[in-house]
Formats: structure tokens, sequence, C-alpha cells
């Protein structure tokens, strides 16, 4: 085995992969505001609106049900408000669903994120592996509602 390479016993380098994969979708709402063709987007650090959402579902959530999307982007105006004091109130709104949308993932079946990330093996052979996580769930409350819970792996971005 080469001297220097992880070895697969390093569950550390696992860990340290898989946290940092949990905020490859923060950076991604700024790199994909761009092509958002009703805002000018520019404005606003959607990864910070990702941090101030997840950090409010983690806040509103209790044992019956999470939080009410509705409420958590009343919550966010304040925070959007201050990025682009100059935009109207429905901008700010719209930028908090979408922000929250895109945590939840809308567009995939699962609307779970996935990583590849590698780990050398006591052989030195690299392995690849998978990680697939959520960050926001939509889940349904007793009361029939939808409502909203931050997963492990979101309260360890906030970490």
């Amino acid at each position: 085995m080469q001297t220097g390479v992880p070895r697969s016993g390093d569950e550390g380098l696992a860990r340290r992969l898989k946290a940092l994969a949990c905020t490859a979708p923060l950076h991604d709402l700024d790199a994909r505001k761009t092509r958002l063709d009703w805002v000018d987007a520019e404005r606003y650090q959607m990864a910070e609106i990702g941090l101030q959402a997840i950090d409010q579902v983690t806040l509103a959530m209790d044992f019956d049900h999470g939080a009410a999307q509705p409420e958590v982007v009343r919550r966010l105006l304040p925070f959007i408000g201050a990025q682009a004091p100059d935009a109207p109130g429905a901008e700010h709104e719209r930028v908090g669903r979408w922000v929250i949308e895109n945590l939840i993932n809308v567009g995939r079946l699962d609307r779970g994120f996935a990583v590849d990330y590698g780990t050398i093996r006591a052989d030195g052979r690299y392995v690849r592996r998978r990680f697939d996580f959520k960050l926001l769930v939509e889940l349904a409350g007793p009361d029939g509602e939808v409502y909203l819970l931050s997963s492990d792996e979101a309260s360890n971005v906030l970490g």
C-alpha cells in the first residue's frame, strides 16, 4: 500500500466527505440563481437564505408536526428583504419559496440528493460510494397538513 493514502478505517474522512456533500445543495442555489428569469437574483445570497430556511424549519418543528411552509417563508421575509430592500415583498416571498423548494429538491421523484465519494480499502483500492441524503423533508402531519422537517444532515450543515 502507498504511504500517505488514507486507509478504509479512516471513518473520519468519510464523515467529512459526507458533511461537505450536505453543503452542495446550498452552493448550488447560488450557482443556479442566474438562470432565474423572474428576479434580479444577483441581489440575493441564496445559500445564506437556505441556511436561514433550515434554521427556521428546525426551530419551528415539534413532536406532533413540522413547520408549515408558509410560516417558514414568512419568517424568512425580513432576512430576504434586508438583502434587496427595494424589491417588492412579493419577490421576497417568491425567493423564499424557491429556496425552500430547492432544499426539498422538488424536481426529483424521491426528493433526495446524492453525491458520489470514495474511500480507500485496506488493500489500497479506491472504492466509489454513494451518499443519499435530504435536507428538508415534507411530511403529512396528524391533521393531514403537509409540514417541513429538517433532516439530521441539515442539522449537521447548521452545526
